[in-house]
């Protein structure tokens, strides 16, 4: 059972996640195009709950990074965002050999990336 306070935090919370969730929606239709969306807020609020949220509804793939835990490869790829179709070709390579060592249990790099690359 809840308490008055516990239930009130409750919908406050999620009238704000919504209110985030929304203005999302917003930068997508305006935005997206020319500017990327920044989501700022005190620790353990639910920015990345919602930031996943949003990229599964609203997107056919998205790559999600918690740079608290990336490798040190994947922070380097961000040095450089110069040539945006590189940057990305480059992330998505360390992101695919990321899951694939998960989905074999590697627990390190494979030697070879050649089948990787297209």
């Amino acid at each position: 059972m809840y308490t008055v306070m516990q239930v009130y935090q409750m919908e406050k919370d999620m009238y704000y996640k919504r209110k985030a969730y929304d203005k999302l929606i917003d930068w997508k239709k305006n935005y997206a195009d020319d500017y990327a969306a920044l989501l700022e807020g005190a620790r353990r609020v639910g920015k990345s709950t919602i930031a996943e949220e949003f990229a599964k509804n609203e997107y056919k793939s998205y790559i999600m990074l918690d740079f608290s835990r990336v490798s040190n490869n994947i922070k380097k790829i961000f040095d450089d965002i110069g040539n945006l179709d590189m940057f990305f070709l480059r992330l998505q390579a360390e992101t695919i050999i990321i899951d694939i060592s998960k989905t074999f249990g590697c627990h390190s790099r494979p030697m070879s990336i050649t089948f990787l690359q297209f």
